[in-house]
């Protein structure tokens, strides 16, 4: 958890937008892309990328949200724990 300490101090805007949108959304993009070009190679490429750089980088702004609560959620827990501990 003292990674999630450290990460936590960088807000969630910024761990939303570098982990959700960033990371995940356009590594979804790009992976996507590649893969239906070969899978349907018909279609012209730069319209798969048009949609993909909109619609994943979305998605993955809500990946970001879920997974900056669900980090904070166990923090909360792990300090409420280690209060407990200490001053009982």
């Amino acid at each position: 958890m003292k990674d999630w300490h450290d990460t936590r101090k960088q807000g969630k805007t910024a761990f939303v937008i570098k982990n959700g949108v960033l990371f995940w959304g356009l590594f979804a993009a790009v992976i996507w892309s590649l893969a239906m070009h070969y899978i349907q190679p018909t279609d012209p490429v730069w319209i798969r990328a048009l949609v993909a750089v909109i619609v994943f980088p979305a998605i993955g702004f809500c990946v970001g949200l879920v997974t900056w609560r669900k980090k904070e959620k166990e923090y909360r827990q792990r300090e409420d724990e280690t209060e407990a501990r200490t001053s009982g």
